[in-house]
């Protein structure tokens, strides 16, 4: 228990070092030399941007038997970001990926868990959405779906291994991230 007194508040204070800010101002424009111009000084526009998002780092919570959970994910995504909510998108997932998970400490339910999931967020700024997938228990090969929502650095994953049960969890992630980003 010695580990969880120390894991779970230095999780709870790491995940509020993280701040972000989209500058919108200055834009880059986008210009037609052979059009002359409508108004003498019209704002720019953003043509927003395209990329690939990579992330990998440990994931913290409890589940609803009140055990401790701890576990290692890494995560892959394109993503396609306008000048608006959801512009580039129009209205579909601007965010799409997948995760890959190892959980050595849990519940006996989930211990020794790996997991692949797929996932999407509607903005890539909020990082607030779904993914599911598939867990296997290495131990006795025992295999079933899970899903997990997402807003930021917390999640709720339920987990289910047919004839073993179901598990509800709980936590905050702590992730560090990669944008290798593009204009269109």
């Amino acid at each position: 228990m010695t580990m969880a007194r120390v894991l779970i508040p230095t999780v709870l204070l790491a995940t509020g070092c993280y701040a972000h800010h989209k500058v919108d101002r200055n834009a880059p424009g986008q210009s037609d030399i052979a059009t002359p111009p409508v108004a003498l000084r019209a704002a720019p526009t953003d043509p927003g941007q395209q990329g690939v998002l990579l992330s990998a780092g440990a994931l913290g919570g409890i589940t609803t038997a009140g055990n401790p959970t701890v576990g290692f994910e890494t995560s892959a995504a394109w993503y396609a970001d306008g000048g608006g909510p959801n512009a580039a998108s129009g209205g579909w997932p601007s965010l799409v990926g997948a995760n890959v998970g190892w959980v050595p400490w849990s519940s006996a339910l989930s211990q020794g868990t790996v997991y692949a999931e797929l996932q999407a967020a509607l903005d890539v700024d909020d990082v607030a959405g779904v993914s599911a997938g598939w867990a296997h228990r290495l131990a006795d090969g025992a295999g079933g779906p899970q899903t997990t929502l997402f807003w930021g650095p917390l999640w709720v994953r339920g987990l289910w291994l047919p004839g073993q049960g179901a598990e509800l969890q709980v936590g905050l992630v702590l992730k560090g991230y990669g944008r290798l980003s593009w204009f269109r």
